[in-house]
């Protein structure tokens, strides 16, 4: 759940950080409706980061790109024989 909270100063930014500190601070908001924090009581999805790659994946992928790199060069050969009129 996401909580809206205004705040007028910046020392009523920081009494409001500090009775909301079990929550998340997701976002601030300076607009001209006024000065907002947003909190949210769930925890935010974080992004998996891989330290390591399997040999068979990196193999997988090399393969592949040998395979469109030579078919990239075949096409291109064709495309300049076709404009060359051969």
């Amino acid at each position: 759940m996401l909580y809206t909270i205004e705040y007028k100063s910046i020392n009523d930014r920081e009494q409001v950080k500090a009775q909301n500190g079990h929550l998340l601070l997701i976002e601030e908001r300076n607009i001209s409706e006024g000065n907002f924090l947003i909190f949210s009581d769930a925890e935010l999805q974080r992004d998996i980061v891989y330290t390591t790659v399997p040999s068979q994946e990196i193999e997988s992928l090399m393969s592949s790109n040998t395979e469109v790199a030579q078919y990239m060069i075949d096409l291109d050969f064709r495309l300049s024989s076709i404009e060359l009129g051969l």
